[in-house]
């Protein structure tokens, strides 16, 4: 057997392994640390300045005013503000275990929500339930429309189905 037929027989066993890999889920363990990286990357893009809503309340104040930092590691993003008038505290990081980048917020001391994050074309989603406080399921999808603009439907999932839903949108204040 000639040199150059020994490479295209090497060759063609490394990309017979290589679709094997792919039909038996040994190439996708790449895929979380890519979905990872993606939404984080993402999310990411609320670093800095303070998010505050142009919906007011009675007083005049936004419903809303948030801020974003990331850990000393950058491996969470951590998030303070008020929503409503109740204290919220957010934290968005990696579960090593479920591979999803997960969300965990907490409106005043008796409300906590968990849930995961996905990037589906171009938008953020967070899938999430209320663990504290009573129960129920949603969704949140949103996406940056500018870099100082982020625009965020949430519905509550009723039989397994987004119902109505409620669209606010958050402008970076510096």
């Amino acid at each position: 057997m000639s040199r150059l037929t020994r490479l295209w027989s090497a060759v063609g066993l490394l990309t017979i392994a290589a679709l094997a890999g792919a039909q038996t889920g040994e190439v996708e363990r790449v895929k979380p640390e890519v979905e990872r990286d993606s939404v984080m990357r993402e999310i990411g893009r609320l670093v800095g300045g303070s998010w505050v809503t142009d919906a007011k309340d009675d007083g005049g104040k936004p419903i809303a005013t948030l801020r974003y930092e990331w850990s000393a590691d950058k491996k969470l993003l951590l998030g303070k503000g008020t929503i409503m008038g109740a204290a919220v505290d957010v934290r968005v990081g990696w579960d090593p275990a479920a591979k999803k980048v997960y969300y965990l917020d907490s409106h005043g001391p008796e409300t906590v929500f968990f849930g995961y994050f996905t990037l589906e074309e171009g938008k953020l989603v967070a899938r999430f339930k209320m663990l504290v406080g009573g129960s129920g399921e949603f969704e949140a999808r949103g996406s940056f429309t500018d870099d100082d603009t982020y625009e965020n439907t949430m519905s509550q999932i009723v039989d397994g189905r987004p119902g109505a839903s409620r669209s606010i949108a958050l402008h970076r204040v510096k």
